[in-house]
Formats: C-alpha cells, sequence, structure tokens
C-alpha cells in the first residue's frame, strides 16, 4: 500500500514509544525538569554548615536515614522564597527518596545530624509539619527557619558520599537555583544503641 503524494506511510506502533520518551525524559532529569529552567544563584550561603562533613558509620542496608541539609542563608539585599531543597549526588549504594522542609521552631533549632533509627528526643522528620510546596520566605540578610530534611535509604555497600545541597528559590520575579557545599558521610556498620 502506498501513501497519498506528499505524505509518509503512516509507521503504527511507534508514537506512543516516543511520547513515552519524551515525557519520561523530564523525570529521569529529576523533580525540577518539570518546573522548568533557572538560572544560577548566589543569593545562599551555607552558613559554618555549609562545609562540615556529618558522618555515620552505623547504617545497615535496608535502613533509611534522615539527613539535614545546612540552613542557608540570604546573603543579598532583597528578600527571596525558597522555593526546593535537595542533596545533589547521591552516592552508590543509597537511595534518594525525597525531602522534606521543616522549621527550626519545630525541632528546637537546625539539626545537621543523620539519624538512622534513633530519634535522639527529637520527633523523626514525618511526624513534623512539611513547609514543602509551600514558599518559604526569607528576608534580606537572615537565615532561613526552614531546612530540609532529606531520606536516604541505605541499599548496599556505600561507595561514596551524598555531596552537594542544592536550592531552588524565587527572587525579584527571577528562579535560581543554586548549590552549596556539603558533604554526608554514610557508611555500613554496627547499630547505634538507644539511650533513655
Amino acid at each position: 500500500m502506498t501513501a497519498p503524494a506528499g505524505r509518509a506511510p503512516a509507521r503504527r506502533g511507534r508514537r506512543p514509544l516516543a511520547a513515552v520518551a519524551v515525557l519520561s525524559a523530564p523525570l529521569a532529569a529529576g523533580p525540577w525538569a518539570l518546573l522548568g529552567p533557572a538560572a544560577p544563584g548566589t543569593a545562599l550561603d551555607g552558613e559554618r554548615q555549609g562545609g562540615i562533613e556529618v558522618t555515620s558509620p552505623h547504617a545497615r542496608s535496608g535502613s533509611e536515614c534522615g539527613v539535614c541539609l545546612p540552613a542557608v542563608a540570604n546573603t543579598s539585599d532583597e528578600p527571596l522564597v525558597l522555593l526546593e531543597g535537595e542533596i545533589a549526588r547521591v552516592s552508590e549504594g543509597l537511595e534518594y527518596l525525597g525531602c522534606r522542609a521543616v522549621s527550626a521552631e519545630d525541632t528546637g533549632g537546625h539539626a545537621l545530624v543523620i539519624s538512622i533509627g534513633v530519634r535522639n528526643g527529637m520527633p523523626g522528620p514525618a511526624k513534623l509539619r512539611d513547609h514543602a510546596g509551600r514558599p518559604v520566605r526569607v528576608p534580606a540578610r537572615e537565615v532561613s527557619d526552614v531546612f530540609y530534611a532529606a531520606r536516604v535509604k541505605v541499599t548496599g555497600p556505600v561507595r561514596g558520599d551524598l555531596t552537594g545541597c542544592r536550592y531552588r528559590y524565587r527572587q525579584g520575579g527571577e528562579e535560581f537555583r543554586q548549590d552549596v557545599d556539603c558533604v554526608t558521610r554514610i557508611r555500613l556498620g554496627p547499630p547505634l544503641e538507644a539511650r533513655d
């Protein structure tokens, strides 16, 4: 069967695959790909916590860990709105499960810890109000009250570290993306014992 002049012959079964490839590409690139492009930003600073390495040698394969990202300061002269926070690079042996935005008011301050089943008197992030998906306003020259707590699952031997904390924010009608230095090292080892 030939196609009418000026028309290519129909190819059955290929269009749905092309549509799936086009729709899945942004998902493979991460959740922020769906939000559209953002310019590189410079307004955020990880304060003193940005260069700290947080380590836990007590993870077990299959366990979930809570990892706090550094609280960020708005170093500019204009207010901004934090939109998202996440860990930028995840090592082999770990699976990034998502991030919650929690208030330092609910936790008694900003914690820069790894929580592996032991809460040390602090409620787990799942029990705290999640501010993710809501605009978090940070006035000029102030530190954000809200910080991000990521959930990470240990899937096997850990071959590297969680590095880079990526934030997305809006300022002056434009959206920006900025990475802040952070390193979290999770290793397999004997479990921590709970203390009362």
